[in-house]
């Protein structure tokens, strides 16, 4: 399952954020049962109005742009964090971009 996470978060990432000299950065920190995944970038970010829709089902972002993609990815993610008793969530990150976390219980 963190594999299919990880796949969903990179691949948006790459479609929607990498640029010439830009960065994308990867991590996991874990609290006792609790592990935490991060994927942050630096590309134009969500608007705060549309966070808290970007995870659901079929749900594509007017950042989207030209790119092309079914709206399944990040509510897959989130679906994943929920079995697991956890969350997913985007911020923006400081600079530019976005960071997507999930964070779920027992995965460790």
């Amino acid at each position: 399952f963190i594999g299919q996470i990880f796949s969903n978060l990179l691949c948006n990432a790459l479609n929607y954020a990498a640029t010439p000299g830009s960065r994308i950065d990867v991590g996991a920190e874990q609290q006792g049962t609790r592990v935490r995944l991060y994927v942050r970038d630096q590309g134009p970010g969500i608007p705060t109005e549309e966070q808290g829709r970007i995870f659901d089902v079929f749900y594509r972002g007017d950042n989207a742009g030209g790119q092309t993609g079914s709206g399944l990815g990040l509510a897959i993610v989130e679906k994943i964090s929920r079995s697991f008793g956890g969350q997913a969530w985007v911020e923006e990150t400081p600079g530019g971009g976005c960071t997507f976390y999930v964070e779920m219980e027992g995965v460790a």
